[in-house]
Parts: structure tokens; sequence; C-alpha cells
């Protein structure tokens, strides 16, 4: 298994168990388009998302999220908002490694 294939696993899997980690992820992400941002980092939100879920859970409950899996959270939030494909800077997965379609499985 690649290490991209091996992160997109990782991120299935996280995605799955924590579906709330994507809904912060969105909900901050629509606040600062709202705010009138035109570009942003994917890293940035997450941190914020990392942040605000170690401040709400317990320690005992508490989760990492790697740097791995956030460009996976990028595109499905383009997917799902595809009005803001441009807020987001992609750079482009190795195409001989991993399909793209990954999207439509989600």
């Amino acid at each position: 298994m690649t290490k991209l294939n091996s992160h997109w696993k990782t991120f299935k899997d996280i995605h799955k168990e924590k579906p709330e980690i994507y809904e912060v992820f969105k909900e901050k992400t629509n606040e600062l388009i709202g705010r009138g941002v035109k570009r942003y980092s994917a890293y940035g939100i997450m941190h914020v998302v990392r942040f605000l879920s170690s401040v709400s859970m317990k320690p005992q409950t508490s989760f990492k999220i790697s740097n791995n899996v956030i460009p996976f959270y990028a595109r499905l939030y383009i997917r799902d908002y595809p009005q803001n494909k441009d807020f987001f800077k992609l750079h482009q997965l190795p195409t001989q490694e991993f399909d793209e379609k990954w999207i439509e499985t989600i």
C-alpha cells in the first residue's frame, strides 16, 4: 500500500468514526468565507478544529488528526461547496498512485 493510499484509509476511518471533525471544518471554513476571506489554508482551519476538539473533549477521549489527512478534508469541502473551489490551493495528487475519483465514495 502506498503512503497516499494509507493516508486515504486513515482519512476514511477518521471521517467515519468522527464525522463532527468535518462538520467543524466546514463551519469554520464557511465563517471565513462569510467574512470575505478569499483564500486560506486548510491546515490553518484544521488547527482551529484541533483546538476546539481538545477544549470540548475529555482528555481520555481526545484524538489526533494527522496533517496527512487534511488535503482530503479540503477536497471533500470543495466537493460539497463547488462554488468555493478556489478557497483552498490544492496540489494534484499523484494519479499513478491514487485515483481522485475517491471523492465519489464518501
